[in-house]
């Protein structure tokens, strides 16, 4: 063997055997395995956002990042063992959730991997909380803007700053119809006027004032589909809205309204449309005071599939073909009970065969991905290629003789 192989040979041996010493027996081998795998060159530890001071009797995490031999990063913190070195003081999930108890103290949080190991010290404060605030607070903004996350640092009495985002036990807003704030701390934006921000946490509040702009001329709501478009009963379509602002598009689907003008017809639950009877319903979305163009859905009845058919250059049953026309690209269709098809060709739910060959014939079928469908011959001669349809719910055969001249 080569020095290079040689070398990664006994590194990754030496590793197997220095990660048997620490673990036990088939885990140690996979650890060590994916380890030298993914050319990881050490760990660290990434407290969240309390940081390495915990407030007594809360919780936060912590994440274990490789670093990879090009220098980029990965996290594993679902890889590697965590352990504390008191778990009465502050104990540490499987999973890098770490439980602080109701007394001062430190604790060594510790995360290995193999060989690999990595450590953090992380205090527990029983410091009161005495305020709390907002930090970059975005005071103002225009309408229908979802996503922001606030950040919320508390103060201390032992005289230390600390991010509590992730303790608040209440978001609220003055007013729903200019703002919203979800229960992890994400601020939406909605409709013209201003709004009180709350945040609540240990008997202290942090409040703020949200102003939404009325000024809407740099604004355009779409929705999609953004043309008219049919439906069967029974089935469903998604529904997208978004916003463009100076030429930046976001999407609001998770804080439009979307309405049906026929709820009869096409019934709407959040942005799923659903087709309930034969007819028509104009869609449109809205968000603050804008308004998307509407759409048109024509609810139509369910199509029922009745078979499969196999076809090349548009003649079904039998296929003509010239010895230097290979390969040939043969197509299957789904048939439905109202007249019309679909092409299924390269669908996951259809697979190609070749049933049986006579005279000499001497055929490949392809039956992954785009080629699906695609056959391979070198001399004359006849075949016969089959196609399954499998959906669970239905199952079509057909076949097709292929004359190689």
């Amino acid at each position: 063997m080569n020095g290079l192989v040689r070398n990664t040979f006994f590194a990754v041996l030496a590793l197997l055997l220095s990660a048997c010493r620490n673990e036990d027996g088939e885990q140690a081998f996979v650890s060590a395995v994916e380890i030298a795998d993914l050319g990881v060159q050490s760990i660290s530890i990434q407290l969240g956002a309390q940081g390495s001071t915990l407030e007594a009797g809360t919780r936060s995490s912590a994440m274990a990042i490789a670093t990879l031999e090009d220098t980029s990063q990965l996290d594993v913190s679902d890889k590697v063992k965590w352990s504390s070195s008191d778990s009465s003081l502050i104990s540490v999930s499987s999973s890098g959730v770490l439980s602080a108890g109701n007394v001062d103290g430190s604790v060594t949080l510790m995360a290995d991997w193999g060989d690999l190991n990595a450590s953090e010290l992380v205090f527990v404060s029983t410091a009161s909380l005495n305020a709390l605030n907002f930090v970059s607070f975005p005071s103002s903004s225009s309408q229908c803007f979802p996503g922001r996350q606030l950040q919320v640092d508390g103060s201390y009495d032992d005289g230390r700053t600390s991010d509590v985002s992730g303790l608040i036990t209440s978001w609220t807003s003055s007013d729903e119809a200019v703002g919203t704030v979800s229960s992890s701390g994400v601020l939406n934006a909605l409709g013209d006027g201003s709004t009180q921000i709350g945040a609540t946490y240990s008997g202290q509040t942090a409040n703020a004032t949200l102003s939404v702009s009325a000024d809407i001329s740099n604004l355009a709501l779409s929705l999609a589909p953004s043309s008219d478009f049919d439906l069967e009963v029974g089935s469903t379509q998604t529904l997208s809205a978004s916003i463009s602002e100076l030429g930046v598009d976001r999407d609001v689907s998770h804080i439009a309204r979307f309405s049906s003008s026929t709820p009869a017809n096409l019934s709407l639950s959040s942005n799923i449309a659903t087709g309930v009877q034969v007819g028509t319903s104009n869609v449109d979305a809205a968000c603050g005071t804008l308004t998307s163009a509407s759409v048109q859905v024509t609810v139509t009845e369910q199509r029922t599939p009745i078979g499969v058919k196999i076809s090349y250059n548009g003649s079904e049953g039998i296929a003509r073909v010239d010895v230097a026309d290979s390969p040939i690209q043969l197509r299957a269709h789904l048939e439905y009970s109202a007249g019309d098809d679909l092409e299924v060709t390269t669908s996951d739910d259809l697979d190609w065969s070749l049933s049986g060959t006579d005279s000499g014939a001497d055929p490949t079928v392809d039956n992954d991905g785009n080629d699906k469908g695609e056959i391979r011959f070198s001399s004359i001669g006849e075949f016969e290629i089959k196609v399954r349809y499998d959906d669970e719910t239905y199952i079509f055969d057909d076949t097709i003789d292929v004359v190689v001249e």
